[in-house]
């Protein structure tokens, strides 16, 4: 994988001035999820989900403090432990970048998230820089990927699979 992209002049310039801190710094992260729209997200038209090493707590949230990023407080349907909200702006493209943190890797249906998958560990330990941002290994991300469709199917697609048809459109998987 490259670690810059063709459009790197649309990026916002708080995205990148962040995972340039978080990497000068040593801070143990990775964007774990939905890789393959990090671009976007790096220009504020979707959330960054970063997995941080609970050892890092402390110097990710000062650095993104120093940033000027605030901590959100999450609605009571997307909060669970482990998981933290932070708000940033963009003064000069006047967009915002929202940080989804987690310490801890829990998943679930939709809006359910109860189960803890305590890997951690493993997720982090294997990264690549992808846009100048750390991003797990594509095999360990596409396992999580697969965990994670698994919790989040329905009974119907369950069913379909069983019976022998592709469950998930084949189009998602392989991207």
């Amino acid at each position: 994988m490259t670690d810059t992209y063709p459009d790197a002049s649309l990026l916002l310039a708080c995205a990148a001035d962040l995972f340039s801190a978080l990497n000068r710094k040593h801070v143990r992260y990775v964007h774990w999820k939905s890789n393959e729209h990090l671009a976007e997200a790096l220009r504020g038209e979707t959330d960054l989900d970063l997995l941080v090493d609970k050892s890092d707590a402390r110097v990710f949230e000062s650095t993104v403090q120093d940033l000027g990023f605030v901590r959100m407080r999450l609605p009571r349907a997307r909060y669970f432990p482990g998981r933290h909200g932070f708000l940033g702006f963009d003064r000069e493209a006047g967009a915002l970048v929202q940080l989804d943190v987690h310490y801890d890797l829990v998943l679930g249906e939709q809006l359910v998230k109860n189960h803890r998958l305590p890997i951690e560990e493993w997720v982090l330990a294997v990264a690549e820089l992808l846009g100048g941002v750390r991003v797990p290994s594509p095999a360990r991300e596409a396992i999580i990927f697969y965990v994670r469709v698994c919790f989040k199917s329905t009974l119907r697609q369950r069913l379909s699979a069983a019976a022998g048809r592709s469950a998930f459109p084949p189009e998602n998987i392989l991207r």
